[in-house]
């Protein structure tokens, strides 16, 4: 794939193989795809046009903490032993939590979409001003359910609001790219 990752500031292109450490950006093209396998085994796919940063990997990735800037991420997280287990995804303005599950994130504009496979995400709005977490706005998102986070709602202090997962939503991109194989969904 096309994928550049950062080292300082300059992007080099990945071929094969690389190993990935606390601080690297990891960035795809319009045409570049890019996988992150941790050692307990969990996945995190980055679709087209993504741009991530590793915050944090400790314990084997059973700790870790990606901040997405944008663009779309599948991931599918191993359940730990240990309660300590922690797998987050950051963006402007929410952060996902998990613990063993299957979902997506897209980021569009000012726009984060959660939509969660199996299992449940802990979706805790962010204050994009401030960089602080919501705490006591914080959601239980269940296999099937989506949530859409937008800057103006949080600023407004308004509620997350669960739908749905649509069929429309299985057509999109990152999830159609990645669903077979992680999940059987039933009609």
């Amino acid at each position: 794939g096309d994928t550049l990752a950062n080292y300082a500031v300059v992007f080099k292109k990945i071929e094969e193989e690389t190993e990935a450490k606390n601080g690297d950006e990891i960035k795809t093209s319009d045409i570049g795809r890019a996988s992150i396998m941790y050692p307990n085994g969990t996945i995190t796919n980055l679709g087209k046009n993504s741009n991530i940063k590793i915050a944090s990997i400790e314990d084997l990735g059973d700790k870790s903490i990606l901040e997405a800037t944008g663009g779309s991420i599948w991931s599918k997280v191993k359940k730990g032993v240990d309660k300590e287990n922690s797998y987050e995804i950051k963006t402007r303005n929410m952060v996902a939590s998990v613990r063993g599950t299957v979902f997506a994130i897209i980021i569009k504009n000012n726009q984060t979409f959660l939509y969660v496979f199996e299992n449940k995400v802990i979706a805790t709005p962010i204050n994009p001003k401030t960089g602080k977490k919501l705490n006591d706005k914080s959601i239980e998102v269940s296999s099937g359910e989506k949530v859409l986070v937008d800057d103006e709602s949080v600023l407004e202090g308004k509620n997350l609001v669960k739908e749905k997962i649509t069929r429309e939503d299985l057509d999109l991109e990152i999830i159609k790219d990645n669903i077979n194989g992680s999940l059987e969904l039933n009609d």
